[in-house]
């Protein structure tokens, strides 16, 4: 796994970060005012859940392994958190274009082996790393007796950063150990102003590309807020710091309803003044002078026009409905999710698209039979029928015919003939 190892190293270096690997980092993630961070570099998330621990919130938390290529990636994947920290593959090929795109994107921490500041290859990049905090060897492969024989440290890339890095050492075992300790944040105290920095983007916003950044900014909070309950439920934390996840939950999706309603109008005011392409407007066959930017073309797909135009029509229909629907979520203590919410806007949505509904034809009268009413009305009936049925001569006639006619045994069948009279008898001798 490392120069002096002869272990096999494993593919995509996944290799599951260590407590001991994180806690040197806490102070300087709170020092920078970090509350939620992304990690592109997942794995099977021991990373996360230890930030997670200490009160960091993970906007979002993907890997390779479920088809989620960080280099590829759309960069507005990243957006709205305040920095990425990940333990990211430590195979140069990788690691320095991860250097380089996730430092352009966010702040970013990454944690590899220490030694690579002393080599050639680091020249690149040490210009816009604003720090090394050394970590030592950590033990990579649980149930092993030793550690790595690698050094290891997080470094912090930051293209807004020049001159190099400032180096700082291992604290104390007692520092150490109270990095660990009361110090950590709660997720419960953090929700509440990530909630708040949506709702205040989004009443400052006068331009779409605002309530863009209110919408992703919401979203970003509801992700965090999913994150922090299902946490603390899995940590078996109290009732009311798990509601107050959920309600800051509500919040966020609330305030995302109300960015996309907006979102809904001036996108198709837009359409109406020609400055964006309307549904055949989108005509490659015309030349990019003559065609009005897409949705794409301004950061929106289709789909994200769709549903925000379901929201706004929804709200039309029927106003308060996301609200409402958020409230009874919560009070019947259950988590109020996107696809509640989606649920209960399509409904509406439709509902005002199909206007108000008709009076019905049923009978108010009616009502539903009981299980003897049902087998009496399904007795008369078929004697009604078989009576109306052999009242025409012809068909009994013909039923004696039929029966001469057949070649196969008809004994059952006359059989079934003789049983249907003898219930009839049995019936109506006890009726």
């Amino acid at each position: 796994m490392g120069k002096r190892s002869d272990f096999p190293r494993r593919k995509a270096d996944d290799y599951a970060t260590p407590l001991k690997g994180v806690t040197p980092v806490l102070p300087h993630l709170r020092a920078e005012g970090i509350v939620t961070f992304v990690e592109p570099c997942a794995g099977a998330g021991n990373l996360v859940a230890h930030l997670c621990s200490f009160g960091f919130l993970c906007a979002f938390a993907r890997d390779l392994r479920d088809g989620f290529d960080a280099l590829t990636c759309d960069p507005n994947t990243f957006q709205g958190a305040d920095a990425v920290v990940t333990n990211p593959p430590w195979t140069r090929a990788v690691l320095h274009p991860m250097i380089e795109r996730f430092s352009d994107i966010l702040p970013t921490w990454l944690l590899f082996d220490a030694e690579w500041a002393h080599t050639k290859q680091a020249a690149p990049y040490l210009d816009y790393c604003s720090h090394i905090v050394a970590v030592g060897r950590l033990k990579w492969i649980p149930g092993t007796k030793h550690q790595a024989k690698d050094s290891c440290a997080w470094h912090r890339f930051d293209r807004r950063h020049s001159g190099g890095p400032h180096f700082i050492g291992r604290p104390s075992h007692e520092i150490a150990k109270s990095y660990r300790g009361g110090g950590a944040m709660n997720f419960h105290q953090n929700l509440p102003g990530l909630v708040n920095r949506a709702a205040s983007q989004l009443a400052n916003a006068v331009s779409a590309a605002e309530v863009l950044e209110a919408r992703h900014s919401a979203s970003l909070a509801y992700d965090a807020a999913k994150k922090a309950a299902r946490f603390a439920k899995a940590k078996g934390a109290h009732d009311q710091l798990i509601a107050a996840a959920h309600r800051a939950q509500a919040d966020a999706l609330e305030i995302e309803s109300i960015a996309k309603r907006r979102l809904a109008d001036e996108y198709d005011a837009a359409q109406e003044r020609g400055e964006v392409a309307g549904p055949r407007e989108g005509d490659h066959r015309r030349s990019d002078r003559e065609r009005p930017p897409t949705a794409a073309d301004i950061g929106l797909s289709r789909k994200e026009v769709h549903e925000a135009r379901i929201i706004r029509d929804a709200e039309k229909a029927d106003p308060g409905v996301v609200h409402r629907s958020l409230d009874q979520k919560l009070e019947a203590d259950q988590e109020p999710t996107k696809a509640a919410v989606r649920e209960v806007v399509l409904a509406a949505a439709q509902l005002g698209l199909r206007g108000t509904s008709r009076p019905s034809n049923r009978n108010p009268l009616y009502r539903a039979p009981t299980k003897a009413g049902a087998a009496w009305t399904h007795l008369y009936g078929a004697c009604r029928a078989l009576s109306e049925w052999g009242a025409e001569g012809e068909n009994l006639a013909l039923a004696l015919r039929g029966v001469a006619e057949r070649t196969d045994d008809q004994s059952s069948n006359i059989a079934a003939v003789r049983k249907c009279v003898a219930t009839l008898n049995r019936f109506l001798e006890d009726l």
